[in-house]
């Protein structure tokens, strides 16, 4: 049963804030994993781009054409 009074308010709001808390804290560390995500596949892809471009230049050397022809 819900306490009344002024008592009551200040229970309701607390726990209010300790779960709007929780989600921001919660929300704050997806984001920072979102972030670290982001900068790994940024990482991978200009991996990816660099190995591509060397296949370009293997191929184009091994055959003398550009692959993109």
């Amino acid at each position: 049963m819900p306490k009344t009074g002024i008592q009551g308010v200040t229970v309701n709001l607390k726990l209010k804030d300790e779960g709007f808390k929780k989600q921001l804290a919660a929300l704050r560390e997806y984001l920072e994993n979102f972030g670290d995500l982001h900068k790994d596949l940024g990482r991978r892809l200009r991996m990816l781009s660099h190995q591509a471009e060397r296949v370009d230049e293997l191929f184009e050397i091994k055959t003398g054409t550009n692959r993109e022809k």
